[in-house]
């Protein structure tokens, strides 16, 4: 079994040593590795506090919402490292338990983590006025974050496993620099999804042009589909035909206006997009897979030499 092992404990009920012996066979589930646990909780986290971050524009005047597109980032990463922190709790319950944490303690341990992130939130930035407004709305993404924190992280989902290797068949020959570029790339597209998605709903919020609606929904709309064919680990064929769809107008685009591109950050995060696809892509080739098995080879012989 995968999620349980087995252990065997043989009883003598009687005295008589001609009685039969009994086999009593206990199921114990096996706690959650650290890098899943880490990673579920930073999912939660990242989702929470992208709801958070939707709500919250709501509540904001339409001329300051793009004021929250360079703060998403920010409050994505504020996610990250409440779920890390989840996360870690979650591992110590386990390997106190030694077995996976019931859900009363899943939630308990996230409403720890929720109340510290706030007392640690109000510490540095200390509000002037509490107003019932204000207790409330801090209630309501408090429970967000709680409800996601305890949903997910501890959970039998693997997002560390679909980050790494995909979410349908498993490939036992992929090498060292394949689990790298897939991470890196499904990390990316995971990030591009909720940013462009965010910019849609401000976008939706402000009652916008038609084609501003239609510039960011087909970002969001390539993101999405990007993001399932990294994840769907199929066959490389089928891989390289929808990744050179999916890419063609950005290449297009960069080839087209590339004068018109200043060398700035954005500039940065476009050319390592394109190289991430194109690592994920000779990463995953076959023909190539006898190549980086040697250089995988070759650093596991000299690690063990130093």
């Amino acid at each position: 079994m995968l999620k349980s092992e087995v252990t065997s404990m043989s009883t003598t009920l009687f005295k008589d040593p001609q009685s039969a012996n009994l086999n009593y066979v206990t199921y114990k589930t096996i706690p959650p590795r650290f890098p899943e646990l880490l990673a579920q909780g930073a999912l939660a986290g990242v989702l929470a506090f992208f709801i958070i971050t939707v709500c919250l524009s709501f509540r904001i005047d339409n001329y300051y919402k793009p004021l929250l597109f360079p703060a998403l980032p920010q409050y994505l990463g504020m996610g990250l490292a409440v779920g890390l922190v989840n996360g870690f709790g979650i591992w110590c319950a386990g390997k106190y338990l030694a077995d996976r944490p019931p859900a009363i303690a899943r939630v308990a341990i996230a409403i720890a983590t929720v109340l510290i992130e706030n007392v640690v939130l109000i510490f540095l930035d200390r509000p002037t006025d509490w107003k019932e407004d204000y207790v409330i709305r801090l209630s309501i993404y408090a429970l967000i974050a709680i409800l996601s924190l305890s949903l997910i992280t501890g959970s039998h989902s693997r997002p560390w496993r679909a980050l790494t290797r995909g979410i349908r068949r498993i490939n036992t020959q992929q090498q060292f620099p394949a689990t790298v570029a897939g991470f890196l790339l499904r990390i990316a597209l995971l990030f591009l999804c909720l940013y462009s998605m965010f910019v849609l709903i401000c976008l939706v919020e402000m009652n916008e042009d038609f084609v501003d609606y239609l510039t960011v929904g087909s970002v969001v709309f390539y993101s999405v589909i990007g993001l399932a064919v990294a994840l769907a680990n199929s066959r490389f064929w089928l891989t390289l035909i929808l990744s050179m769809a999916i890419n063609a107008p950005w290449v297009y685009i960069l080839v087209v206006y590339f004068d018109r591109f200043e060398l700035n950050l954005s500039l940065v995060f476009y050319l390592g997009y394109l190289a991430l696809w194109l690592g994920f892509l000779l990463t995953h080739c076959p023909a190539l897979r006898p190549i980086f098995s040697f250089l995988s080879e070759e650093l596991r012989y000299y690690y063990l030499i130093d």
